[in-house]
């Protein structure tokens, strides 16, 4: 056979599927050619348990990076695909161990054999202790020590029907699902550090997310929705096609602070914001809303100002960053792209009138008087006319 180096893609959850499992696979396959498009379309094969990418030294960094952060990968290796015979797996192995070995000084090692084929005709095990005599045989004496629990090198060796696959480094993927494989959903994106993150948590699940914004270019400028907009573009890249939906805020606002107590401002505008929200998620076939809010972040996030806002619409909310540590969330956030964006000077349309006080202990029955002072169907029905969709991806 030829020997080549290739990406080893390895999967967790889908494994899991069981008479679903082709489906996610096939998903997974299908995202891993779309993200890899760029880096000279590679050839992506599939085996039971894994999938397969071949490798151009030319595009290798940039494939580590997409692999890296694509939903359902759980690790991959670039590794050398050799014949599956014994001297082909000493030999190829040897080299792999000593290009990354510092001989200058004593080693620990193991040898990890799976065998993804249980016809070839040494056990797993066998296999192992063959490939590490032959390692401490070629190595000067005293530099190399067997270590099955604290190894500094771990020689992997896959076995398969007519092939092996030889590597040292397992890299770590984000895990999760293939995208699209859980539905739609409809993101609240503010532009900050949380709700981008709250997208790719719910993306990293398999879902489908479009973006809905809340702008106030009257008293804001353009500054937030150009911001929010590089952020969908930048989210697009891991899930591919999707919608950003902005809805002008300001009249909204203004009848607020006209006509409403100043404490309830932030709670009221969340209030319309969902409503709004929930209709435009209805147009996109969206199973549900995702938000960026977590306990107690910010005066609108306690529990009882959580609970005033839920109870205005029917969709089920999610909010994956609700219990998370901010440190956390940013960690997340610089490792998927979006931290230097989220942090650009740009407020977002909550902070126009905010009150000195804000309400933090909100009373459903005091929000919706407030609200008996407001047209809401007429201001929520002409935000909803003077939004503009966008496509993205």
């Amino acid at each position: 056979m030829t020997e080549t180096d290739m990406w080893i893609v390895r999967y967790a959850e889908i494994a899991l599927k069981g008479g679903n499992r082709a489906f996610f696979e096939q998903a997974l396959h299908r995202d891993i050619k779309r993200r890899l498009a760029a880096c000279g379309a590679p050839a992506v094969t599939r085996t039971h348990g894994r999938l397969w990418v071949n490798d151009d030294p030319k595009y290798r960094e940039q494939v580590r990076r997409e692999l890296q952060l694509l939903p359902g990968i759980q690790s991959f290796s670039l590794a050398h695909r050799c014949a599956n015979d014994l001297e082909t797996l000493k030999t190829r192995g040897w080299e792999i161990f000593r290009d990354a070995w510092a001989a200058d000084r004593p080693t620990r090692f193991r040898i990890t054999t799976r065998r993804a084929d249980k016809r070839y005709p040494m056990k797993s095990e066998e296999v192992s202790r063959e490939l590490g005599a032959h390692l401490l045989q070629n190595a000067p004496d005293g530099l190399l020590s067997v270590s099955l629990s604290e190894p500094e090198l771990n020689l992997h060796v896959e076995i398969h029907g007519d092939f092996a696959a030889v590597h040292l480094v397992i890299e770590q993927g984000t895990g999760g699902l293939p995208i699209g494989t859980g539905g739609n959903v409809m993101c609240l994106l503010s532009g900050g550090i949380d709700s981008p993150v709250a997208a790719w948590q719910m993306i990293r699940r398999g879902c489908k997310v479009h973006h809905v914004f809340f702008e106030n270019r009257t008293f804001l400028g353009r500054g937030a929705y150009d911001k929010v907009e590089r952020l969908s573009k930048q989210l697009a890249h891991f899930q591919g096609r999707t919608t950003l939906t902005a809805v002008p805020f300001s009249d909204i606002q203004v009848a607020i602070r006209d006509h409403c107590e100043p404490r309830n401002r932030v709670v009221l505008y969340r209030r319309f914001m969902y409503r709004i929200a929930e209709r435009i998620m209805r147009r996109h076939r969206c199973l549900g809303l995702v938000t960026g809010e977590n306990i107690g972040q910010v005066a609108s996030q306690t529990l009882e100002n959580l609970r005033a806002v839920d109870i205005t619409v029917e969709a089920p909310v999610y909010r994956p960053l609700l219990c998370m540590d901010k440190l956390h969330i940013i960690d997340i956030a610089k490792r998927i792209g979006t931290f230097e964006t989220s942090i650009e000077e740009a407020p977002d349309c909550c902070s126009v009138f905010l009150p000195k006080r804000p309400e933090t202990r909100a009373r459903i029955e005091a929000m919706e008087a407030d609200e008996t002072h407001l047209d809401v169907e007429t201001l929520e029905q002409q935000a909803i006319e003077a939004a503009d969709c966008i496509k993205l991806g």
